[in-house]
C-alpha cells in the first residue's frame, strides 16, 4: 500500500481538516449553499419591491386618470354654464330688439304708405330684421288654422267655434312669435278655438 504525504500537521494544509473534521470540499458546498440562500432572499426582496412599485405606479395611474375625467367633467360644465350665461345675455338683448320692432310695426300701421317717413321707418325696420337674422333669430310662420303648439304658442284668447273639429285650431296670430335656431325667443301669442258641445249657445 502507498501513503500519500497529504502534509503535516499545523501547516494549514488539507491535513489540518481531516483532523478537525472538516474537509474542505464540505465547506465550499456551506459557502456556495450560503451565497445561494443569500440570492433568493434578495431575489425575493427585489420581487416584493417589484409588486410593491408596480402597485404605487398602477395607483398613481389610475388617479391621473380619474384627474383627467374630473378634468374633463368641470371644462364641459363650466363651458356649458358660460354659453348658457351668453345665450341669457343675447336673449334679453334680442327680446329688447323685438319691443322695438313691434312699435315699429304698429307706428307703421297708423302711417299711410305715402308718408314721407313711412320709407325710412320701413327701412330701420328692415336692418333691425337683418340684425336679428344674424343672431340666428327667425320668426315663427302664422299657421292660422293648424293645431295649437303649447310648446311654441300662447293663447291669449278663446273664441267658441261650431264644429268640434276646429277646437284648439289656431284662428288668429296676435303677436308673432320668434326662435333663436330651435330654442323660444318669444312665444306666439293666438287666438284659439272652443267647441262646447251642446253647451255652445250658453252663454
Amino acid at each position: 500500500m502507498t501513503i500519500v504525504n497529504k502534509g503535516h500537521e499545523g501547516d494549514g494544509s488539507v491535513y489540518d481538516s481531516l483532523i478537525e473534521g472538516k474537509p474542505e470540499a464540505d465547506e465550499k458546498e456551506i459557502t456556495l449553499c450560503q451565497t445561494i440562500t443569500e440570492a433568493i432572499s434578495e431575489l425575493r426582496d427585489l420581487s416584493k419591491r417589484v409588486d410593491e412599485l408596480s402597485y404605487y405606479t398602477q395607483a398613481a395611474f389610475t388617479k391621473a386618470i380619474n384627474k383627467d375625467k374630473s378634468f374633463d367633467i368641470l371644462h364641459k360644465e363650466l363651458s356649458e354654464l358660460r354659453a348658457n350665461r351668453a345665450f341669457e345675455e343675447q336673449k334679453s338683448f334680442i327680446c329688447e330688439l323685438l319691443l322695438i320692432q313691434d312699435r315699429i310695426s304698429n307706428y307703421l300701421n297708423g302711417m299711410s304708405v305715402d308718408s314721407n317717413d313711412y320709407a325710412f321707418i320701413e327701412s330701420i325696420q328692415g336692418e333691425i330684421t337683418a340684425l336679428l337674422a344674424k343672431k340666428d333669430v327667425s320668426i315663427m310662420p302664422k299657421n292660422s288654422g293648424a293645431l295649437l303648439d303649447p310648446t311654441k304658442q300662447k293663447v291669449l284668447k278663446t273664441e267658441i267655434v261650431d264644429s268640434v273639429d276646429k277646437n284648439n285650431i289656431v284662428l288668429q296670430v296676435l303677436r308673432d312669435g320668434y326662435l333663436c335656431k330651435d330654442v323660444v325667443i318669444r312665444f306666439q301669442e293666438v287666438i284659439v278655438g272652443l267647441y262646447k258641445g251642446d253647451n255652445n249657445n250658453e252663454s
